[in-house]
């Protein structure tokens, strides 16, 4: 599994065919809405739209760099301080008048956006990470494209390296070993995350068997259907654990009569950044206590 990621790391560096050595402007890059992207030098006016995104370009450039940011943008430290553009609502004025050199978009949450700003006749950088594989082309993307080449390579490395420790832990774990487990996504209707969404692939690198993974998307499920399923463990995005652990319904499933229910912080586990590896790794050492991975 390692070999492979990093193999495929290479491939993408290659078909973006980004040099270590130079970040020479006039640049021109074709973006993941397929339209072409060219920058006379590199942006330091720059807003982003999409908490995933705010997260990356933060790694990337220092936060002066960044004017404006989503609404929904609340990490890290200094994003406070940005000035706010909305989210599903957007304040159009607000960013033509913050009059950004470049504005990078996620438009896995905001398909026609890319769209929608270059007829404001401003600069756009449509990326997408719904999945691990476009995490890792749209980071080397971006970084490109804010001159950044060599630091978006160290950064993605550095998390498959750290991805890499928990696939060491679990290659020789067989599948009818490996944990069951129900991600609740919302409670009222009950809701989870199945196959085709980053959550599934949090689940599975972790080291889990997601009991959704037929399904496809985020599906509501009914009771009758959790309770068949029966999960070894239960992770929490929007109950409290004590709420769950005292529901009616679920008394005689696996992770509550063994005390495996877990409420985790949803922006490590939903979004598609750099902390992939705290999410994967505190969903792993859930699954597997007794070969748990500590904080480096």
């Amino acid at each position: 599994m390692g070999i492979f990621r990093i193999a495929l790391i290479i491939i993408v560096c290659f078909c973006f065919r980004i040099n270590v050595f130079a970040s020479d402007y006039p640049m021109t890059v074709t973006d993941k809405s397929g339209k072409q992207l060219t920058l006379n030098s590199s942006p330091s006016r720059i807003i982003t739209i999409g908490p995933s995104v705010t997260e990356v370009v933060f790694s990337l450039v220092p936060e002066e760099r960044i004017i404006g940011v989503s609404s929904s943008s609340n990490f890290p430290p200094g994003v406070e301080k940005k000035e706010k553009i909305g989210d599903i609502y957007l304040n159009y004025e607000k960013i033509v008048a913050l009059k950004p050199d470049l504005v990078v978009v996620e438009t896995s949450l905001y398909p026609r956006l890319p769209e929608k700003l270059r007829s404001l006749g401003i600069n756009t950088l449509a990326i997408q990470s719904d999945t691990y594989e476009h995490f890792m082309d749209s980071l080397l993307l971006t970084g490109k494209v804010l001159g950044q080449q060599a630091k978006s390579r160290t950064l993605l490395v550095k998390l498959q390296k750290n991805m890499n420790l928990i696939s060491g832990r679990i290659k020789n774990v067989p599948a009818t070993k490996r944990p069951k487990v129900f991600i609740e996504i919302w409670n009222s209707p009950l809701m989870t995350a199945g196959s085709g969404t980053f959550i599934n692939y949090v689940i599975e690198q972790a080291g889990g068997v997601n009991i959704a993974s037929d399904l496809r998307g985020y599906p509501q499920i009914n009771v009758e259907t959790l309770l068949i399923r029966n999960p070894d463990v239960v992770i929490l995005t929007t109950s409290k654990r004590e709420d769950f652990m005292n529901g009616r319904y679920w008394k005689h499933i696996n992770a509550v009569k063994y005390g495996r229910v877990y409420n985790i912080n949803p922006d490590i586990l939903v979004r598609p950044t750099l902390r992939l590896y705290e999410g994967c790794r505190t969903v792993y050492n859930w699954l597997y206590p007794d070969m748990s991975i500590s904080i480096r």
